[in-house]
C-alpha cells in the first residue's frame, strides 16, 4: 500500500492500481513524495517502482494549423463561397435601391 503527499498532506493508503490511476490523472507526478512499508524515507515517485506508470507520457498537444500571414482569406474562403457572398451582397444592395 502506497502513501503520497498532496498539498503538504499525507494521503493514502492506496494500492498500486489506485496509485497508477492517480498518476494517470496527474495527481501523483514524478517529483511527488511517496512511501510504502519497508522504505526508510519518503522519496520521489520516479525513484520507485511506480516509475513504470510514470513512463507513459501522452503526446504533446498540437495547436490547430493557422493560415500563413497575409494569406488568411485564401485559407478561409473558396471562389465558390466568395461568389455566393457577392450574390448576397448584390441582392441586398439591389433591394435597398428599390425604395
Amino acid at each position: 500500500m502506497w502513501f503520497y503527499v498532496q498539498n503538504n498532506e499525507r494521503r493514502g493508503p492506496v494500492d498500486e492500481a489506485a496509485a497508477a490511476a492517480l498518476i494517470q490523472s496527474g495527481i501523483i507526478m514524478r517529483p511527488t513524495l511517496v512511501w510504502k512499508e519497508g522504505m526508510p524515507n519518503w522519496v520521489a515517485a520516479e525513484q520507485t517502482e511506480l516509475y513504470e506508470h510514470l513512463r507513459v507520457t501522452p503526446p504533446a498537444v498540437q495547436p490547430p494549423a493557422r493560415p500563413a500571414p497575409g494569406n488568411s482569406m485564401a485559407a478561409t474562403y473558396t471562389p465558390a463561397s466568395l461568389y455566393k457572398l457577392w450574390l448576397w451582397f448584390a441582392g441586398c444592395w439591389a433591394s435597398a435601391c428599390r425604395c
